[in-house]
């Protein structure tokens, strides 16, 4: 969990944890703009912020 000010996040890992995918399948909807998350801060970090609650993007059809 990544607390930032009074919110807390969902890393990635943590994000395919509780959706069942990959990490990296988190990270990809998130720069697809499937996930409503906070962006790198920068390249040291290296980290998506997913807001808790957020909801797993439809499966394909």
């Amino acid at each position: 969990m990544i607390n930032v000010g009074d919110k807390n996040y969902m890393t990635p890992k943590e994000a395919a944890e509780l959706w069942n995918v990959t990490p990296g399948t988190v990270c990809r909807w998130c720069r697809e703009g499937k996930i409503v998350a906070m962006p790198k801060k920068n390249k040291s970090d290296g980290r998506w912020r997913i807001p808790y609650g957020a909801e797993r993007p439809n499966k394909r059809k």
